[in-house]
């Protein structure tokens, strides 16, 4: 029931032809009454409103006997509660359709299933349970449960609690190496951006390191100066050297010219 809806809005009517059981749904249309602070002591008169044509008909024929809350109760549980060979064949139907979900733990299974069979007849043979049970066993669950020999319910039981313990087991030690790898990658990563080659700006780039620049010369200077070979001699003219190295000029002067 929504928070938000009010009691007696979600209240269904009672039909005669319901396979519902009647006890259960006087419990729940009781709840209601109360969320509204309706006690069933005077409460229960009004619970015509929600019989559809045939129960309320019922009702009409028989509120002379309804004495108070309690007589009614009694009365129309026993009236209206289904027949013994109803319940089984509801019973049975439910029994033969609950299959084992894909990926749904044996065990809960198990319960669930042996609920359904102890409804419809409570002393079943445990051949026969275990029979139902496999019936509705998952194809690749019930592979490997015949590999075993089982004869009771209890030993399924316990078998399914193993299956599921390795399992669990099985999960945890995957999550593990999992996790493992993991972090084996991010310190290999790790490792690789460490070896990565340092930036060098592009000044000190395929000129040594900087210390080693401080103690070269300054290449663009030096790249500046006029080759050597471009000094001409202002004595005799001539490339190559410079006055006060011409040896033309001092071989005129040591010869007297």
């Amino acid at each position: 029931m929504s928070m938000t809806q009010h009691p007696m809005q979600g209240a269904s009517k009672f039909s005669t032809k319901s396979t519902k059981d009647a006890k259960e749904w006087l419990e729940d249309l009781a709840c209601r009454f109360a969320a509204v602070e309706i006690n069933m002591t005077t409460g229960w008169r009004k619970i015509y409103l929600y019989l559809d044509e045939q129960a309320a008909k019922w009702w009409r024929e028989n509120q002379g006997n309804f004495e108070d809350w309690y007589s009614f109760k009694k009365i129309f549980e026993e009236e209206h509660s289904p027949s013994l060979a109803s319940i089984r064949a509801t019973a049975a139907k439910d029994m033969a359709d609950r299959k084992q979900g894909k990926s749904e733990p044996l065990t809960a299974y198990y319960h669930d299933k042996i609920k359904l069979i102890k409804r419809y007849e409570t002393n079943m043979p445990e051949a026969q349970q275990l029979e139902w049970l496999q019936a509705g066993m998952w194809h690749t669950t019930l592979e490997e449960f015949l590999k075993y020999t089982i004869t009771s319910t209890k030993e399924l039981k316990n078998y399914a609690i193993q299956i599921e313990a390795k399992q669990s087991l099985l999960a945890k030690i995957k999550a593990e190496q999992d996790e493992e790898e993991r972090t084996a990658r991010l310190v290999q990563q790790a490792q690789q951006i460490g070896e990565q080659p340092r930036y060098v700006p592009p000044y000190q780039r395929n000129t040594g390191s900087y210390a080693d620049n401080r103690s070269m010369p300054n290449n663009q200077w030096v790249s500046q100066q006029p080759p050597e070979w471009h000094n001409r001699c202002y004595q005799c003219g001539t490339f190559g050297h410079i006055g006060r190295d011409c040896h033309s000029h001092y071989s005129k002067n040591f010869r007297g010219e």
